[in-house]
C-alpha cells in the first residue's frame, strides 16, 4: 500500500517528533507536511491527519522553547468545530498540552494561555475550568493511536485468522491465563470486542496491534477501566513479532489511551512468574513491580500465581517508549 505524499510526510514527521531527538528536524518535518496538506487534492487530503500534523508542528515548536510559534501552529487545530474533534484531534491536542506541563515551561505565561485555550478545546461545555473526564467518557468515539513503528486500532470481522494465528498457537499463548483457543473461541473474542465498542459508557477497548502504515492484525490489546480511575492492561503479541521492542511501545499506547484520552490515575498489569520477557516489557515501559497474587488463576489444571506491575499518571512519559532493545516482546 502506497498513502500520499502529504500522509508520507505527515507520518515521517510524526515518528522524528515522537522520537524527540531532533526538534528542528521535527519541526522543517512537520512544516512540510502542514504545507503538503495544504495544496493537497481532495484524495489526498485529511483533516484528521492535517491536523495532526498541526499539532507535530506545536510540539515540535515547544521542544525548542517556541511557544508563540507552537500557538500558531495549533490555531487551526483549536479553531475546529465541535463536530470534527474527534478522538485522534483531541489526542493530539492533549499531546500538546502535556508538553506545555514539562519543567521550565509551567510557569510561562503564554504557556499557560495555550493550555487553557487546549483546555476549552477539549471541555467546550466548561471552558477553561474542565472537570476530570469519567472513564470510559469515549464510548462511541472509535480508538486509533500512533506510536513510532505500531498503532493501535478497533477490531474488525476480518480479524479472525490472524487472531487465531495468536491465540490458537501454544507458543504464544504458553505464559497467558488460558489454553489454546479453538476457532470458534476466537470468533467469539472477535464479536465480544465489536460489541464492547458499542457500550455506553464504555469500559473495555479491545484493540489490534498492527505496524504503523499498516492495517495487518499482529497482535491484540486490551483495557478495562475499574473504579477508582484505574485500568488494567494486557497484550500479546504474535510469536514472529517477539524480541524486536514492540511489547514495551504497545504498553506506551495502552498507557496513552488510559492516562491522556481517559482519564485515569493508575495503570495495572500482571505476568505470569515465569514470563521474564513480560517482566523486562513492563519494568522497560516504567511501570513498578508491585507483588504477587498467590492462585491468582486456573490454567492447565492448576492454580499459579501472578507478578503485578502499576504505573501512575505522573510517572509515566510518552518518551520512555524509546531506546528499547532487540531481547523485548
Amino acid at each position: 500500500m502506497t498513502f500520499p505524499e502529504p500522509r508520507q510526510l505527515y507520518y515521517v514527521a510524526e515518528a522524528t517528533v515522537h522520537l524527540g531527538e531532533d526538534p528542528a528536524l521535527g519541526e522543517s518535518q512537520a512544516e512540510a507536511a502542514v504545507a503538503a496538506y495544504r495544496t493537497a487534492s481532495e484524495d489526498e487530503w485529511a483533516f484528521g491527519d492535517e491536523a495532526g500534523a498541526q499539532t507535530d508542528l506545536a510540539l515540535a515548536r515547544i521542544a525548542r522553547g517556541e511557544i508563540e510559534g507552537a500557538a500558531e501552529a495549533v490555531r487551526p487545530v483549536l479553531d475546529l468545530p465541535i463536530e470534527q474533534r474527534n478522538f485522534g484531534i483531541t489526542s493530539s491536542a492533549q499531546r500538546v498540552h502535556a508538553a506545555l506541563h514539562a519543567d521550565g515551561r509551567r510557569s510561562c505565561r503564554a504557556a499557560a494561555g495555550l493550555r487553557d485555550e487546549i483546555e476549552a478545546f477539549r471541555y467546550p461545555d466548561v471552558g477553561a475550568h474542565p472537570v476530570t473526564p469519567p472513564v470510559g467518557s469515549a464510548a462511541m468515539t472509535p480508538v486509533h493511536l500512533a506510536g513510532p513503528r505500531l498503532a493501535l486500532r478497533e477490531v474488525e470481522p476480518e480479524d479472525a485468522d490472524a487472531l487465531l494465528a495468536i491465540y490458537g498457537d501454544p507458543e504464544a499463548t504458553r505464559h497467558l491465563s488460558f489454553e489454546p483457543r479453538t476457532p470458534d473461541q476466537v470468533q467469539a473474542i472477535i464479536n465480544r470486542s465489536i460489541a464492547s465498542a458499542k457500550d455506553t459508557p464504555r469500559t473495555e477497548y479491545c484493540l489490534a496491534i498492527t505496524r504503523l502504515g499498516e492495517h495487518q492484525l499482529i497482535g491484540y490489546a486490551r483495557l478495562a477501566t475499574e473504579p477508582q480511575q484505574a485500568a488494567t492492561i494486557g497484550f500479546a503479541l504474535h510469536p514472529g513479532e517477539w524480541g524486536k521492542g514492540l511489547g514495551t511501545e504497545t504498553v506506551h499506547l495502552l498507557c496513552a489511551l488510559g492516562f491522556n484520552i481517559l482519564g485515569v490515575h493508575r495503570i495495572w498489569a500482571a505476568r505470569s512468574p515465569l514470563n521474564e520477557a513480560s517482566a523486562r516489557t513492563l519494568l522497560r515501559a516504567g511501570m513498578t513491580e508491585d507483588g504477587r497474587i498467590r492462585d491468582h488463576v486456573f490454567v492447565r489444571g492448576a492454580w499459579r500465581d501472578s507478578i503485578t506491575y502499576s504505573i501512575l499518571e505522573h510517572e509515566w512519559s510518552p518518551n520512555d517508549v524509546l531506546g528499547v532493545t532487540a531481547d523485548e516482546r
